[in-house]
């Protein structure tokens, strides 16, 4: 996973990008970077995996662009195929949302 920073959304096409995450779990499916409010820590959320076999992963880190650990498989109810994955803060209260479906 790479990012990239600039002080405008057009700068972004020529910012160098920076790998903050090696892949080791296949494809990866949409990463989202987010700074959580209460820590201040910063989240790359990702659905990694084929097929039916995709789950949410999660990697942390003090900086947006440097630091990141080792991945976690994120606890999901029912451990079901899960992508799309966004963590924010609503009344100082963390909540996760995510795509999938029930059932196999």
């Amino acid at each position: 996973i790479y990012v990239r920073s600039a002080s405008t959304v057009d700068g972004l096409g020529t910012a160098a990008r920076r790998v903050v995450w090696t892949n080791s779990l296949g494809n990866i499916w949409a990463p989202e970077l987010v700074r959580d409010p209460l820590t201040g820590r910063f989240y790359i959320f990702f659905a990694p995996g084929a097929g039916d076999q995709k789950r949410m992963y999660v990697v942390e880190s003090a900086s947006p662009d440097s630091g990141y650990g080792t991945e976690r498989r994120m606890a999901l109810p029912d451990d079901k195929w899960a992508i799309d994955g966004l963590s924010f803060v609503y009344n100082n209260q963390r909540w996760f949302v995510w795509s999938g479906w029930v059932g196999d």
